[in-house]
């Protein structure tokens, strides 16, 4: 008895690990001008979902690894006016998105505290096995939806539309093939969700801004350089900047280069 057991713990020993299945997490902070969003820090949303990730056993990476798998997570943070704090969470491959999970609360004091306490909670509630084999069939109004309907969402989505009927974003991959957004067809929609270019867009008058992008190693959107015909202050090039950064995770195997958004205003 005691020599099968030895044999047993001696084989157990020998066989190889279980390989961990690599994951890549992102916060995207929606502070466009449909929302009221507190400015929470991408990286500790992220911080928080990574830890929980590890627990279960994901290899988090930061960079793309062409021909492997990897679990794509993206966290959307958004508060619609008059609504809740509201976190979201995709999980997906290329294949398409194979989890999907909300949280949001309403009875809270600081709004970024709010935001980690939700996301702690949806960290709480990942998965430890993914099946790859379930697809969720989202739009991007599943994704970033509001929690009640008052007089007063209604009235501020109403202003916030009438803003973005005044400018335009528009994308050129040029000769690269364009990456599949997360949810297919809706990427100009969620380009309107996201743009916030208040004193921006005043200065413009029928004039057009062009960002020089990328997807880089990180499977993000990476700001280059900015053409403009005005003079932008600094808080006018953060405001760009964290526009850019709230885009989800492109499911792509290598970087691509020579990305133009141009931004109008009538």
């Amino acid at each position: 008895m005691k020599s099968t057991i030895l044999i047993l713990l001696i084989f157990l020993n020998l066989s190889p690990a279980k390989a961990a299945i690599k994951a890549i997490v992102k916060a995207n902070i929606l502070r466009g001008e449909s929302f009221v969003t507190a400015n929470t820090k991408p990286e500790d949303i992220e911080s928080i979902l990574k830890a929980s990730l590890a627990e279960k056993g994901f290899q988090v990476i930061n960079e793309i690894v062409t021909d492997e798998d990897i679990f794509y997570i993206d966290i959307f943070v958004f508060q619609f006016p008059a609504d809740y704090p509201t976190i979201s969470l995709t999980i997906r491959t290329k294949d398409g998105i194979h989890f999907f999970d909300k949280e949001r609360v309403k009875l809270f004091g600081d709004r970024n505290s709010a935001n980690l306490k939700l996301a702690s909670k949806l960290a709480e509630r990942l998965p430890s096995d993914i099946n790859t084999k379930t697809f969720y069939e989202l739009t991007l109004k599943d994704i970033l939806s509001n929690g009640r309907i008052s007089l007063i969402s209604l009235s501020s989505n109403a202003i916030t539309k009438g803003f973005r009927a005044n400018y335009s974003s528009s994308i050129n991959w040029f000769d690269n093939n364009q990456p599949n957004f997360i949810i297919p067809n809706e990427f100009d929609e969620y380009l309107a969700y996201s743009s916030n270019y208040q004193s921006i867009k005043r200065e413009l008058h029928g004039q057009e801004i062009k960002l020089n992008l990328k997807i880089n190693q990180n499977a993000r959107f990476e700001l280059i350089d900015i053409d403009s015909p005005i003079n932008l202050n600094e808080k006018q090039k953060r405001r760009l900047k964290e526009f850019i950064n709230c885009f989800p995770l492109w499911t792509v195997n290598t970087e691509i280069e020579n990305i133009e958004m141009k931004i109008g205003s009538d």
